[in-house]
């Protein structure tokens, strides 16, 4: 799970460093449906509006959890 708050007014753009991941593995936004798509090195970047927040889970296509 990775959490994410933007306590400024201004919008942000924050680089995630993940390290190894599954194969095809995505950051699935709990809150919204606009989830993110790690590259191959588990590195992403995730935009957030001026006070946002986004709450995500990494998972992959074979993961069973609910979502």
């Amino acid at each position: 799970m990775v959490t994410l708050h933007n306590l400024s007014p201004d919008p942000a753009v924050v680089p995630l460093a993940l390290g190894e991941l599954p194969e095809d593995a995505r950051l699935v936004d709990l809150l919204d449906a606009d989830d993110v798509e790690p590259d191959p090195d588990g590195k992403a970047e995730v935009r957030l509006d001026g006070y946002g927040y986004r709450w995500l889970r990494v998972t992959h296509p074979g993961s069973r959890r609910l979502l």
